[in-house]
């Protein structure tokens, strides 16, 4: 499936995609770190979907507009849900095509045994519930130096950088203490979303030379 989502993000103007089917992400270009939100927005378009169909009118698209972007998603056959984020200058023609021809492919799917759940993640440990009790306020005098961070991450990858370092930042600030010494914990696990590695081992270069 995720052929099916590389053909799709050659078309200019197409930056991230993903299927949903059976209550589960089956492929995604995204940030992995955003693979429950995705399960959450498909489990929502198909929600609306059915909704729609309750009364009596047939709609398989949907688009969502951003500031910069459009969040778009396409029902295939009442049983797999395309979700695209694009730029504001797609050729939504040109998609509509390519989602279509991919349709025969995702029916194939169907007949395939379905993937084994996902095992649950396991409770907090004792280090973590204490963590969570320190302070989350992140001084203001912090913030420039973390929008020059989520700047240096969006040159790696692009709009969805948002999403990834607001999740990421959450999880610093209830994981230690959110102060300068430990941006680097901060900057760690930013990297470990970039799938390049030189463009990993770059992004690190650049955001440690801004705490200098």
């Amino acid at each position: 499936m995720e052929a099916i989502l590389k053909d799709l993000e050659q078309l200019a103007g197409v930056q991230h995609g993903c299927i949903y089917h059976n209550g589960e992400i089956q492929a995604t270009t995204f940030p992995h770190v955003l693979d429950a939100n995705l399960a959450s927005m498909g489990r929502m378009l198909d929600q609306i979907f059915n909704g729609v169909e309750s009364i009596g009118r047939t709609h398989n698209e949907i688009y969502f507009e951003l500031d910069e972007n459009y969040l778009v998603g396409y029902r295939i056959d009442r049983s797999f849900i395309i979700t695209l984020l694009t730029g504001k200058d797609i050729n939504f023609s040109l998609v509509h095509i390519s989602v279509r021809s991919a349709a025969a492919q995702l029916k194939m799917e169907d007949a395939r045994p379905q993937k084994a759940a996902k095992a649950a993640p396991p409770p907090p440990t004792a280090a973590v519930a204490v963590a969570k009790q320190l302070s989350t306020e992140i001084d203001e005098g912090l913030k420039p130096l973390l929008r020059a961070i989520l700047s240096a991450l969006t040159h790696r990858l692009g709009p969805a950088a948002k999403i990834v370092f607001q999740e990421r930042l959450d999880e610093w600030k209830f994981s230690c203490e959110p102060k300068a010494t430990n941006l680097g914990r901060l900057i760690q696990m930013l990297a470990e979303e970039i799938a390049d590695k030189e463009e990993k081992v770059s992004f690190i270069r650049d955001a440690e030379a801004l705490k200098a």
